[in-house]
């Protein structure tokens, strides 16, 4: 939020990949002690990092945002903020490639650096987003204030990719979505006889939002994901395999020797409408001079309506859509708009305990129960399904202390229970949510800062994470993914570093923050399929310079992944569900500078 002062900074950097980027903010203070606004702004752009041989390059960015934000403090006892956002993005496509087959260069490597995925530049992701936040506080006296925020976000996205991760157009896919969101809260902060403090409040939240999914595959060339066993996209050579017409086997009856389209479109379309009306009460209560009591509450009423529909928009009718039971389509089974609802009424409450034993430290335990809502869903078929609610029981406890002056540390460990946890699988033609049913969850996390001295601090955190579906569900059946360590979930992951400065002479300063991280073994979905995983890594990155404070300017240089760690953040994916996963590979070493001017 913007202060009673007058100043900005201004920030221009250029890197690795042509990046780009280019920052500013000013902050002023129009009426003093009673009206400050504050622009920010940023452009930030960068190549992709591989190189698709049908043009264009992937992974790679395009951001412009701007912030506006004001304060207006009429009165001691008013205060009005005001917050509006402005974002959007307009990127290469994602480099989803194949592990099993060659780009069209005969190499099979992720990390060669170069795809081949055949709609070039069409492919790209997208979004805009616009949102808007006003906060109104009154202070009654010191300890007792009402406040009210209101806001709107307005967001839209679309993203067109390769699910084959080949040169064969089997896979061409896309979406677009947007929606529209309202959210209003009034809360009132108390405090009575310095021993009792809380809140107290409600909210109504709505949303409107809308989904496409798009497909438009060249049934020539998908015909090889579907007659060939294993399924193969593209030759050695990294060329599309045509198969032009239905194999002449008996057992096809009357479709065999079919030609096969080129030209096929389809479309599913879904429109929701959400709300959700809110009632909360927190208290904290100062039982002696140590102990501190924490009790919340929080009643929900949700309302939630799903509609759907599917239909061929283009091209010719899926030949390959008898065969699979969707034709005149081949994935997406046509209806007609149709319906599904839900309403629902639930608490949920937290209750926690803290021990200080002085200003420096504290011992805390707390309980608190969650629950994600009903999940509303059609299945490519046209299938209705609604989803039990997601209920978490959490216990956690911990200390936080600092000594000396010097370190600071924040110790935690917790343990959780799920019930009929959704997790998101490839079910039958579907990407859908599930219920995985019981689940447990226990760890620990640790954070140290220690400043050794004025010129030098030392940081890390450290994290252990134990994740396993339970062995049976609340009917005490066995579940699918007994066992099983949830998804982009590490055992052990660790942040490690320093940030150190001396001065060079009075103006100048010399500093350099290095850090290193490192993750054990995750797996990219919760069936923990065997190769859709990624074992342990680490990443080093660096950032350093001058700080001049005559005039005030930072002159930085900085690396990520300096030992050019390969890994790849994504498995599986769309091309799973056709027996040919794909993988979205690391960003490689990248070196930059930046020179910021504050004034």
């Amino acid at each position: 939020m913007p202060t009673n002062s007058t100043g900005g900074t201004v920030t221009a950097g250029y890197g690795s990949y042509k990046q780009k980027e280019l920052r500013a903010a000013v902050n002023v203070s129009v009426i003093e002690d009673k009206l400050f606004v504050r622009a920010a702004g940023i452009y930030s752009a960068r190549d992709g990092y591989v190189e698709n041989t049908f043009g264009g390059t992937l992974n790679g960015k395009n951001t412009v945002a701007g912030r506006f934000s004001a304060r207006f403090v009429p009165v001691w006892n008013h205060k009005i903020d005001l917050v509006l956002n402005y974002q959007k993005d307009d990127t290469p496509g994602i480099a989803f490639m194949s592990k099993q087959f060659p780009n069209k260069n005969g190499v099979t490597d992720v990390f060669s650096g170069v795809a081949s995925l055949e709609q070039g530049k069409n492919l790209g992701t997208g979004k805009d987003f616009f949102d808007a936040t006003l906060n109104y506080k009154y202070y009654i006296n010191e300890n007792t204030s009402w406040s009210s925020i209101t806001s709107y976000r307005k967001g839209n996205s679309n993203a067109r990719w390769d699910g084959d991760g080949t040169a064969s157009a089997a896979i061409d896919m896309a979406e677009t979505s947007g929606a529209d969101q309202f959210y209003q809260e009034i809360r009132g902060n108390f405090s009575q006889n310095s021993r009792l403090i809380g809140s107290l409040g409600a909210s109504y939240w709505r949303e409107k939002a809308n989904q496409n999914y798009w497909f438009s595959p060249n049934e020539q060339q998908f015909a090889s994901l579907f007659f060939l066993q294993p399924p193969m996209p593209v030759s050695p050579d990294g060329q599309p395999i045509v198969i032009a017409a239905v194999p002449n086997d008996p057992m096809l009856g009357p479709l065999a020797g079919m030609p096969l389209p080129t030209n096929h479109q389809e479309e599913t379309s879904s429109n929701a409408t959400n709300q959700s009306a809110e009632a909360f009460m927190e208290v904290t209560y100062q039982l002696t001079r140590k102990i501190f009591v924490n009790v919340g509450v929080r009643g929900v009423f949700d309302m939630y309506k799903l509609n759907n529909e599917a239909e061929m928009v283009g091209g010719d009718p899926s030949m390959l859509g008898n065969l699979t039971g969707s034709s005149p389509n081949l994935f997406f089974k046509p209806s007609a708009l149709q319906e599904i609802s839900k309403n629902t009424l639930s608490v949920t409450g937290k209750a926690g305990l803290q021990y200080k034993f002085n200003e420096y430290g504290n011992v805390f335990a707390n309980y608190s129960r969650g629950r994600r809502p009903n999940v509303l869903q059609f299945t490519s078929t046209g299938e209705k399904q609604i989803l039990d609610a997601e209920i978490l029981n959490n216990f956690d406890a911990g200390l936080k202390a600092s000594f000396f002056e010097r370190a600071f540390v924040d110790v935690v460990g917790f343990y959780q229970k799920y019930k009929n946890f959704q997790s998101n699988a490839w079910k039958d033609n579907n990407y859908i949510v599930i219920d995985g049913g019981k689940a447990t969850t226990y760890g620990a996390e640790a954070s140290v800062n220690v400043a050794v001295v004025k010129q030098l601090e030392l940081f890390g955190n450290y994290a252990w994470l134990h994740s396993a579906f339970d062995s049976t569900n609340t009917d005490g059946l066995a579940q699918e993914y007994s066992g099983n360590q949830f998804s982009l979930a590490p055992e052990h992951s660790f942040t490690a570093g320093f940030n150190a400065q001396f001065n060079i002479t009075k103006t100048i300063q010399f500093y350099v923050s290095p850090s290193y991280s490192f993750k054990t073994h995750i797996w990219f979905t919760d069936a923990n399929t065997e190769g859709l995983d990624q074992d342990a890594y680490g990443l080093l990155n660096i950032n350093g310079g001058l700080k001049l404070s005559d005039p005030k300017l930072v002159l930085s240089v900085y690396a990520t992944n300096v030992l050019g760690e390969k890994y790849v953040t994504s498995g599986g994916n769309t091309g799973s569900l056709f027996g040919v996963p794909t993988f979205v590979p690391s960003a490689p070493q990248m070196f930059g500078a930046k020179v910021t001017w504050e004034f």
